[in-house]
């Protein structure tokens, strides 16, 4: 077993205020027990997804015309998505991106609704580099594998590492 290093417990996230002056904001690491408020603020997007699935400039993302099933998308390619789409994404689910943003990073709400689109397409992919969402959907994977060994052999899914984090479920 090899070991892994983790990510930098922050990482600089760097925005102009409303005077221009250069601010320069360090998104932390989430620790354990403040990570659960991120996924709870995640848990806001399910009310909003009927409103994306209906917008027209927003639809896409959940038709598969992304290369592959969306389903099937990492967290790390579904926040690529999510940052590539965030102006549309505004439209409809603004108070719950606008949640994520701030629970993730520390930022102000206030700060958050002055950013510009770049700047908080940005600032949530800081959030997802310094957390290494990635890796930790990796991790539960391989775990959800280890702790479930004949499920794929009958034939069964495992369970969504995800869903179970979100639902708290202790299959």
């Amino acid at each position: 077993m090899s070991a892994k290093k983790s990510l930098p417990r922050r990482l600089e996230f760097v925005y102009y205020d409303e005077d221009d002056k250069k601010v320069v904001h360090e998104v932390k690491k989430l620790a354990l027990g403040h990570s659960a408020e991120l996924i709870e603020a995640f848990n806001d997007l399910p009310k909003v997804l009927k409103g994306l699935v209906e917008d027209e400039a927003t639809s896409s993302l959940f038709d598969g015309t992304h290369g592959e099933n969306n389903e099937e998308l990492s967290l790390v390619n579904m926040a690529v998505l999510i940052g590539n789409n965030l102006g549309p994404i505004m439209r409809v689910a603004q108070d719950a991106i606008i949640n994520i943003l701030h629970v993730g990073s520390g930022v102000e709400k206030q700060v958050i609704e002055s950013l510009g689109l770049d700047e908080a397409s940005e600032l949530f992919l800081t959030i997802v580099k310094v957390n290494n969402l990635g890796a930790m959907q990796a991790n539960l994977k391989n775990a959800m594998a280890l702790l479930f060994p004949n499920r794929e052999q009958r034939g069964e899914k495992l369970p969504k590492a995800a869903d179970l984090m979100m639902s708290g479920s202790k299959t």
